[in-house]
């Protein structure tokens, strides 16, 4: 697997692009809802890939014609080339095998060598999201900035079409759409429109506004070569190619879905195509990959629940003998415990946490008399009807206890499992009838059915609640109602209760089953059992991890979806919630999974976990110091902007002309009618036009492509907010720091690499060996403090925050990611070094500890808010370190930036740093915290006067300890 576009875009600084492809407030959605880091993360890769396209491969021009865009595409391609994609395994080759796709391109393509050059496709990428990830909210956001991208004349105007495998999915889409459309923060309105309106629309002349944009939508398995009363002819709808396409979940891997990506290819090929998906599985997909948060991903960074695999299996042979219904009572009977103990979790913590954990169970047959959803559906009846053997539930309830006291590890997470078992030592029949069954005494099952065809209801009559402990859900429902149900007692109506829609507020449902009819378009914190019979003997992988995917949400405190371990880090909940939690939390944070094919899922997942070697790149092992200090980093908040101190906007004296001019000539009604101002904005735009410097700065570099751009730049920056400190927080290295993680080397290096990395990691991990084996280890040169490799160093710093520490002197090193490689950066190690060796009494006498680090701009997530020409910007300095000083409760965090930075962006950075740092100390619990900034230059610092006392070429102005 290759993820050639996420390595290439990788070295591409979000926030080093040109203004006009930064976008701001990626994080905004609604009122009440924001983008997770990763969520702001995807579609900042999309920017950057958008940029390599239409910019570096080349530059977009508004009378661009479609030999541009086959310039453009070859030229994307030999960057594809110059990084290992597998291009020759991408081409459409004229093999008999091809021949339905040969069909459908040959009109639009042409052949070079009997094949279709891999180049005529690269004009799109993918984004690899879990299932659970909020890929949907993603997509929206996508919408908007494909449309901030064309009114900055970046990208080409062409129209967007978002296509969807279900109705479901479309009509999710919708009521997200509807969500973001109620935020007047936003920077557009989006208006959508069934792809069967195409032509009516377009010839419509009604006014169409600037801040809106047009989203036609359609099933994408409806888009054929056939016109119908559902289907639609994609020639109908080619335009020339001129499309921008959104596919969701697009694709299934078969014959039919292929011609369908086909489709999609040449309606766009004029165009971009996007492609989010939680399965890829095509090596197109993989290396044109933007971004992956798969499920390995998603869960290793603390946002689903961790996942076990229980060693017993769903044995559900359809014998009706001793041997066999001992085992399919076994297995239930484990399954049945593992949701009790999830329960009495829950109940321990209260309505306000977590939720109300449910079983899932998903089958191979559903209807027939035998068939695996019938047996478990009997296991069910006999237990709830006393009809079960009490060595048997021992048994279960001690094998489960063995198995979760021995087992290490869960998948993906390489974390310890530490369960309290206690939950399920002290489990009895009794506790899981009520539990489970919503029943204290034992009874019969009867049935409440629903007219909605697709359902079913399972209560015990003895059961004082009216709400069913467990529904079916199949595609169809009267076969089990008038067969395998018949001669039950059953209850309801034919009202049309629709219980599964509103299963995240029915706790009492403590059971879902079925077959393949629900496993997506649906989204619930609520599942942590899920049972696989007899599914995983055909290839089901895409299946298999989209029912997992729905399983994984979690959602410790209202509105937090992350783990509560993650949550507590982060400072977003106080200590008193996680000590409240903490003992409950593995069990609620756990998906326990029982499956017939064990194996098959287990291998599924594994190809999942060893997908995180993206491409011919490998990632190297680095040790995090084990050192238990309080890291803390600032922790932001917005706050409403102070209109009165907007910052300058550097514009060219032609453009402030042409956008002075416009405003006097334009009425106030037409001005807010076309860019959406309020009273008070057209008011302060009515004022900037009489009184321009108030805002603006001539600077004949700044050009405006129109003039829409800066009335949309301001009308967002009269929006936005700033940012002041709400806290300070424990550092993350999930989140926060994780570069570390992400230092990835060419494979034909990367056994030497991490050979030589190991080596310095055993001189630290002294516990690993006796004293007499360390010492011969390192008289033998097999543990070292340095190691070298080409021209990397790999060395060993005792207070650094993870080791070894890489640098090259060797400024442009192609064949490994994310080490220290910037001259300055480089000199400022070496010279630290030095100050530490030539000074560690002082520093000892000085700091109870210390520690530092190295900070990554494009991967980490510290840093100092400021402003730059008006735009909300990130300065992430190279450098962080931590000083907590003796006998005393002083506590300094120093960013050490050495760069040697412009004048005026610095006058920018260091002027955030002052807003909100300047001469303060905060109080964090029993520490009074002060932040400081040093800009080292060693050899010439910058004197700028006001700013002048940030520059040093000295480590002692770090450390200060002559004072």
């Amino acid at each position: 697997m290759n993820l050639t576009l996420s390595q290439v875009i990788d070295d591409i600084n979000y926030y080093d692009l040109p203004e006009t492809w930064y976008i701001n407030n990626l994080h905004q959605y609604s009122m009440e809802k924001n983008l997770y880091n990763y969520q702001v993360n995807a579609l900042q890769n999309v920017i950057k890939s958008l940029y390599l396209y239409y910019e570096k491969s080349l530059d977009y021009s508004l009378d661009e014609d479609y030999k541009d865009v086959s310039k453009r595409k070859g030229n994307l391609g030999y960057i594809y080339q110059n990084n290992n994609a597998p291009v020759d395994k991408l081409h459409l080759k004229r093999l008999k095998k091809n021949q339905h796709l040969i069909d459908i391109y040959e009109d639009f393509f042409s052949f070079e060598n009997d094949k279709i050059n891999f180049d005529r496709f690269n004009n799109r990428l993918s984004l690899w999201m879990a299932t659970g990830s909020g890929k949907t909210l993603i997509i929206v956001k996508l919408f908007e900035l494909i449309h901030q991208l064309i009114q900055n004349n970046e990208i080409p105007s062409k129209d967007v079409l978002f296509l969807a495998p279900s109705e479901k999915i479309i009509e999710q889409t919708k009521a997200l759409v509807k969500e973001f459309n109620s935020n007047i923060r936003n920077n557009v309105y989006i208006n959508f429109i069934n792809l069967k309106e195409y032509e009516k629309n377009k010839l419509q002349k009604a006014l169409k506004f600037e801040d809106q944009i047009d989203i036609y939508y359609y099933r994408s398995d409806l888009i054929s070569d056939t016109q119908g009363d559902a289907k639609l002819n994609y020639l109908h709808y080619e335009n020339n190619g001129n499309w921008y396409i959104v596919l969701d979940e697009a694709h299934k891997g078969n014959k039919e879905s292929s011609k369908q990506q086909a489709y999609f290819n040449v309606i766009s090929r004029n165009g971009f195509l996007f492609n989010l998906s939680a399965t890829f599985s095509d090596l197109l997909d993989y290396t044109t990959t933007a971004y992956n948060f798969n499920l390995e991903k998603f869960i290793s960074n603390g946002y689903g629940k961790n996942i076990y695999v229980s060693d017993s299996t769903f044995d559900f042979s359809k014998r009706d003998d001793d041997t066999s219904n001992y085992k399919k009572e076994l297995i239930v009977t484990k399954s049945l415990i593992t949701l009790t103990a999830s329960k009495l979790a829950y109940e321990v913590n209260g309505d306000n946490y977590y939720h109300s954990p449910l079983m899932v169970t998903l089958t191979q047959t559903v209807t027939q008399s035998d068939s695996d959803l019938h047996l478990f559906f009997k296991e069910l009846k006999n237990f709830a009807g006393d009809n079960y053997s009490l060595e048997i539930f021992k048994r279960a309830r001690q094998e489960l206890i063995d198995e979760i006291t021995n087992k290490e590890t869960y998948i993906f997470e390489k974390e310890k499992i530490d369960m309290d078992v206690s939950f399920i030592e002290n489990i009895t029949p009794k506790v899981v009838l009520s539990k489970v069954f919503n029943a204290e005494t034992p009874s019969a099952i009867e049935y409440v059915y629903v007219d909605n065809k697709k359902e079913i209801g399972l209560r015990l009559k003895s059961s004082e609640k009216s709400t069913p402990f467990a529904l079916i859900r199949i595609g169809e429902i009267s076969n089990w109602r008038n067969e395998i149900l018949s001669g039950y007692e059953h209850t309801g109506s034919y009202d049309d209760k629709r219980y599964f829609e509103h299963l995240n507020s029915t706790p009492d449902i403590n059971i879902l089953m079925g077959s393949r009819s629900f496993y997506e378009g649906w989204d619930s914190t609520r599942p942590n059992v899920l049972n696989f019979i007899n599914i995983g003997k055909t290839d089901a992988k895409k299946f298999i991890l989209q029912s997992i995917g729905r399983g994984i949400r979690v959602e410790p405190v209202k509105n937090q979806r992350k783990r509560l371990k993650g949550l507590y880090n982060n400072g977003e909940i106080d200590q008193e919630i996680f000590d409240h939690l903490k003992d409950s939390s593995p069990l609620l944070e756990t998906l326990f999974i029982f499956a017939t094919e064990k194996d098959t899922i287990e291998n599924v997942l594994k190809t999942v976990d060893d997908q995180k070697s993206e491409g011919t790149q490998k990632r190297i092992e680095i040790s995090k110091n084990s050192h238990v200090y309080e890291l803390l980093i600032p922790k932001y908040e917005n706050t409403p902007k102070d209109n009165s101190k907007l910052k300058k906007i550097k514009i060219h004296s032609n453009d402030l002309n042409r956008f002075i001019k416009d405003i006097q000539s334009t009425p106030s009604s037409v001005l807010a009618l076309e860019y959406g101002l309020s009273y008070n904005e057209v008011k302060y735009f009515n004022h900037l036009s009489q009184k321009p410097k108030d805002l603006f700065v001539e600077d004949e570099k700044y050009t405006y492509k129109n003039l829409g751009l800066i009335y949309r730049k301001i009308k967002q920056y009269l929006r936005s907010q700033d940012q002041k400190l709400s806290n300070f927080k424990q550092l993350d290295d999930e989140n926060d720091l994780v570069h570390f993680k992400h230092i990835k080397v060419n494979e034909e290096d990367y056994r030497e690499i991490q050979h030589r990395v190991d080596s310095v990691r055993s001189y630290v991990d002294k516990e690993r060996y006796s004293t007499e084996q360390y010492i011969e280890l390192l008289e033998e040169g097999l543990i070292k403090k340095k190691a070298e490799y080409r021209d990397l160093t790999i060395k060993y710093i005792n207070s650094h925050f993870y080791y070894p520490l890489i640098y090259s002197n060797k400024e442009n090193v192609e064949y490994i990611k994310h080490i220290i490689n910037i001259p300055s950066e480089v000199n400022f190690i070496k010279n630290l070094e030095t100050y530490i060796k030539n000074n560690s009494d002082k520093i000892n006498q000085k700091y109870e500890w210390w520690m530092f680090s190295k900070l990554d701009e494009s991967l980490d997530d510290v840093y100092i808010p400021y402003f730059d020409n008006g735009e909300p910007k990130k300065f992430k300095p190279d450098f962080i370190f931590w000083l907590r000083e003796k006998g005393s409760d002083g506590y300094r965090i120093i960013f050490v930036d050495p760069k040697g930075t412009t004048h005026a962006s610095t006058i920018n950075k260091v002027g955030g740093f002052n807003n909100i740092f300047k001469n303060k100390t905060f109080k964090k619990e029993r520490y009074n915290v002060i932040v400081d900034l040093v800009l080292y230059n060693e050899d010439n610092p910058f004197n700028d006067g006001y700013y002048e006392h940030f520059w040093s070429n000295n480590i002692e102005d770090i450390f200060k300890c002559e004072e």
